[in-house]
């Protein structure tokens, strides 16, 4: 059966929501099974450096 044109829209802009759902929620997920791999210096150096980022991004 053929999808009218709404259901197409629907469908595409559920398809992305959930993409970047999906990617917000992995992403975390994806550095923790990594750094439970690495050097854990090398870990303490990364999270200090997205934190200095995020100080500057909100101006603090």
């Amino acid at each position: 059966m053929r999808q009218s044109k709404e259901d197409l829209v629907f469908d595409v802009i559920n398809t992305f929501f959930l993409a970047i759902i999906s990617l917000i929620i992995l992403y975390p997920l994806y550095f923790v099974v990594i750094a439970s791999f690495s050097n854990p210096d090398t870990v303490a150096e990364l999270i200090q450096i997205y934190q200095k980022r995020w100080d500057s991004f909100l101006g603090s």
